[in-house]
């Protein structure tokens, strides 16, 4: 369960950050760079949390190993997810970097 929420509280405060640029730049390559980052975060994370709950069928037997018949995910499939995280980890460089190209921003620059 406590992947589920990672996984979860991963994805929302991600999506909150990217809809927020969305509303707030009025440039529309500013937008589209949002949208698309947006687009690629919600994907990537309903397939992360498809596999998190089906990582065993019956889910059951993914912590009780003495169940006798059951299929669980192979390791390239974890593999997958973690190459995900680690591509989303370019995500918040992105939307960090996003505002700060921006022209004429009245905002503080850290």
């Amino acid at each position: 369960m406590g992947i589920l929420f990672y996984l979860l509280s991963l994805c929302f405060s991600k999506v909150s950050i990217l809809l927020l640029y969305i509303h707030l730049f009025a440039f529309k390559w500013a937008r589209l760079a949002g949208q698309i980052l947006l687009a690629i975060v919600i994907i990537s994370n309903i397939y992360m949390l498809i596999t998190t709950c089906t990582a065993c069928i019956p889910l059951k037997s993914y912590w009780d190993f003495t169940m006798e018949k059951k299929y669980c995910h192979p390791q390239s499939i974890w593999w997958s997810n973690t190459g995900l995280h680690m591509g989303e980890l370019s995500t918040p460089f992105s939307d960090y970097h996003v505002p700060k190209l921006t022209p004429n921003l009245q905002s503080p620059t850290f």
